[in-house]
């Protein structure tokens, strides 16, 4: 199992995973959670 908490590595993770770079742990079960404010992303994307 890998345990991913920051957004921009679950990216990164999803395609290592699925071109198979973990071919000696077999397809490992991914889980994400998000410890960040949902106030702070939203007004990423919505100051300019």
């Amino acid at each position: 199992m890998i345990e991913v908490t920051d957004k921009y590595t679950l990216s990164l993770l999803g395609v290592m995973i699925r071109t198979d770079k973990f071919s000696e742990l077999a397809r490992p079960m991914l889980v994400h959670f998000s410890c960040e404010r949902m106030d702070d992303n939203i007004s990423s994307f919505l100051i300019k």
